[in-house]
């Protein structure tokens, strides 16, 4: 069994008079309106490609706190989390639309999978929590949690992985607190054609 490890630093992403801001190595990402704040992350499997070996993810676990702390937001308002690993490094606007919902590899044939280059087959796991403020208590709710992805068996040497946050209101703030992503799995031989077709379908498409 072979444990592969994903870690993310804290954030604290704020909107004061206009301007977005996120710490401890988040980035924004925008193509017009308000950002999304991300950390990406990536793990070195250069060495499995040079043992022509092919790991298959067996299991997947998000460890650490996922609570969201909020201020500034009215009741009601919604926000999500969205954490993804990839075989693929995700663009702008990958991460943009991740955030609203609209996520990598689900788009096979509409304009936005074209032009990101995203398939479900490059997606290894997601995951993507939506929270509501509550006016009763100091934290948001957590209302739904969804995966996606295909435990797709990885020749790639590289993973990426990311977490996304949508945008904090008008000068508030969103608080995210560390976290990891453990994919467990084997290492196996494949067949040399079997092998080269899925380091092709493990690579960007349609780009």
């Amino acid at each position: 069994m072979v444990n592969l490890i994903c870690r993310t630093t804290n954030t604290l992403f704020s909107e004061v008079a206009g301007v977005y801001a996120a710490t401890d190595e988040w980035q924004l990402a925008t193509i017009g309106g308000a950002p999304v704040a991300y950390y990406e992350g990536s793990i070195d499997l250069g060495g499995l490609v040079r043992e022509e070996k092919t790991f298959f993810p067996i299991n997947v676990m998000v460890q650490g706190s996922q609570l969201l702390y909020i201020t500034g937001a009215a009741t009601g308002e919604v926000y999500t989390d969205v954490q993804i690993v990839s075989t693929n490094p995700l663009s702008d606007t990958d991460l943009l639309w991740a955030a609203n919902y609209q996520l990598p590899g689900m788009n096979n044939g509409n304009t936005l999978g074209t032009l990101t280059g995203q398939d479900l087959q490059t997606i290894v796991f997601g995951q993507i929590r939506t929270w509501v403020v509550n006016s009763t208590v100091t934290t948001p709710t957590l209302v739904n949690q969804d995966n996606f992805g295909t435990n797709e068996g990885i020749a790639s040497s590289k993973l990426f992985y990311y977490r996304i946050l949508t945008a904090p209101a008008a000068g508030g703030t969103i608080t995210a607190y560390p976290s990891a992503i453990v994919v467990s799995g084997g290492l196996f031989e494949e067949p040399e054609l079997e092998r080269l077709m899925r380091m092709k379908r493990n690579t960007r498409i349609g780009v």
